[in-house]
């Protein structure tokens, strides 16, 4: 089966018509139906049928599909690389952040970045930080932002840029919004929102509730923490967050207090080793370290 074979099969799933992948291929309508018939005879079994005069995939088409998709994006990584090679001041930059990081480091990062490599694209995903390790062992991106995990990959090193601790976000006339600092138990009972148990920062906060029987009944999980910000700041309960994320929070309407418990965490750069553009990932973290160091939000 050839390359070519999988690109017009491909092609054909995504328009619906042969006349119409045809268009997209810039090829002719009976060229196509040649690559489908050469690609049916090697594999032994149908691809498309003719329902109503209609062109509908067979239950093995469908099959096929999800992983020639994977393959379809795989090669257009491939066709960007070697466009990017060919321009030598065109790069490109995948990164891959946590979404709190996202919002806070990736915008001050690439301002800095795009200083000294005005031509330089620079795309962002967010997601866990399991998922951007994986990422990056997969080659889906050149640098991941994320708070540490115990995980290790012999492609994947992490590098911390700083840390941090949990704080609490706390509306301004809570019975606790007069406190210097909250113990841990002071959570026992309260609407908090937290951030999810699958979040590095939720797993540890769960631990340390559960080691000082802390009841966390009243606790929400909540995936993004801006969102658990803008909840406390609405007066519906209390937030843990990150610093970083505490710092957008509105201080008229909350205070941010520091805990008893040290809750600390560490924000790391991931790298690939296999990026295209190593020098070019390197500058993006020094970047995002300086404006961790920037933005780390003081508490009251």
């Amino acid at each position: 089966m050839r390359l070519r074979h999988l690109e017009v099969f491909h092609a054909v799933m995504i328009s619906g018509t042969l006349s119409a992948a045809a268009r997209l291929l810039n090829m002719t309508q009976p060229a196509v139906t040649q690559a489908i018939h050469s690609m049916e005879l090697q594999l032994g079994y149908s691809l498309f049928q003719r329902i109503k005069g209609r062109l509908s995939p067979t239950p093995e088409a469908q099959a096929l599909a999800v992983e020639v998709e994977t393959l379809h994006g795989q090669l257009e990584t491939v066709r960007h690389l070697a466009l990017n090679l060919r321009h030598t001041g065109h790069e490109r930059l995948r990164v891959l952040a946590a979404p709190a990081l996202a919002m806070e480091l990736v915008p001050p990062a690439m301002q800095t970045l795009l200083q000294v490599h005005p031509r330089a694209q620079v795309t962002v995903k967010t997601g866990y930080s399991s998922q951007i390790l994986a990422g990056l062992a997969l080659r889906k991106a050149d640098i991941g932002l994320v708070y540490q995990i115990p995980q290790e990959h012999p492609l994947i090193r992490q590098e911390s840029i700083g840390s941090g601790e949990l704080v609490c976000v706390v509306p301004r006339g809570h019975p606790l919004a007069d406190k210097p600092v909250l113990e841990l138990a002071m959570l026992s009972g309260q609407t908090v929102f937290v951030p999810e148990r699958q979040h590095p920062l939720g797993r540890m906060l769960a631990t340390r509730c559960a080691d000082h029987g802390v009841d966390v009944s009243g606790h929400m999980e909540v995936e993004q923490s801006h969102v658990a910000v803008q909840l406390a700041v609405a007066a519906l309960g209390l937030a843990v967050v990150d610093a970083l994320t505490a710092g957008s929070a509105d201080r008229g309407r909350v205070r941010v207090l520091p805990l008893t418990v040290s809750l600390r965490y560490q924000v790391c750069v991931a790298f690939s080793e296999n990026s295209a553009h190593p020098h070019l990932a390197f500058r993006f973290a020094r970047a995002a370290q300086k404006a961790l160091a920037d933005r780390a939000a003081p508490v009251e």
